[in-house]
C-alpha cells in the first residue's frame, strides 16, 4: 500500500512540474518584459552594445561594475538600430562568463637563472542574466544580457532586480508583467 501511494504521489508530483515547466516555456513568456525607450544604434560588424549606469556604450565600460548588453542576430556592415519598442521576455537564463586573464609570474632563482610560471589561480568571473527578447516588430533583437562586477569566483555576485534598473537608466526598463515569474533555471 505504502509503495502505491508513493508512486501515485510521485506521478502526480511530476506532472504538475513537467505542466508548469511545459506551460512556460510553450507559452514562451517569463513573465518579465523590457521597454526600451530610446533608440540604440550598433555599429557596423558588431552584434551589441552595452549600457551602464544610463550611459550607451559601444565599447570601453567599466567591467567592475553592473553593465547590460543588447544583443542582434546578423552582422551588417551598415550601423543597425534597435527602436524603441516593448519586447516579450521569453526565457530567463543565469549567466557565468569566465574573463581568462593569465599573467606569467618571474620569480628570481638563486644566481643567473630565472624561473618563469604561469599563475593557475581561479579567473575571475561576470555572473549575470540573459534575457531572451521576443518582438513583432524587430525579429532580429535577440536578447538582453544583464551582468554583475567582474569579480573573482566567491565574490561574483549576479545585479539585483534594482541594479539592472539602475544600469538601465532612461534607455530601458525592466518589469515583470506576471506575479509569478519564470526564474533561471526553471526550464
Amino acid at each position: 500500500m505504502y509503495k502505491l501511494i508513493t508512486t501515485i504521489l510521485s506521478g502526480i508530483l511530476l506532472v504538475s512540474c513537467s505542466s508548469q515547466i511545459t506551460r512556460s516555456y510553450q507559452q514562451g513568456d517569463s513573465g518579465y518584459r523590457v521597454t526600451l525607450h530610446k533608440a540604440l544604434v550598433i555599429e557596423p560588424y558588431q552584434a551589441r552594445v552595452f549600457i551602464q549606469d544610463g550611459t550607451f556604450f559601444s565599447g570601453g565600460l567599466d567591467e567592475y561594475r553592473p553593465h547590460c548588453g543588447f544583443e542582434v542576430r546578423h552582422l551588417s556592415d551598415q550601423s543597425q538600430t534597435i527602436q524603441p519598442d516593448q519586447f516579450v521576455v521569453s526565457r530567463v537564463q543565469n549567466l557565468i562568463e569566465e574573463v581568462v586573464m593569465l599573467q606569467p609570474v618571474q620569480v628570481a632563482a638563486l644566481g643567473e637563472t630565472t624561473i618563469g610560471f604561469q599563475d593557475y589561480s581561479p579567473s575571475d568571473i561576470f555572473r549575470g542574466y540573459h534575457f531572451w527578447l521576443r518582438s513583432g516588430t524587430q525579429p532580429d533583437v535577440i536578447r538582453m544580457t544583464c551582468r554583475g562586477a567582474l569579480a573573482p569566483p566567491w565574490d561574483a555576485i549576479p545585479p539585483s532586480y534594482q541594479e539592472m534598473n539602475d544600469t538601465l537608466g532612461e534607455y530601458a526598463t525592466l518589469r515583470l508583467d506576471q506575479e509569478q515569474p519564470v526564474t533561471p533555471g526553471r526550464f
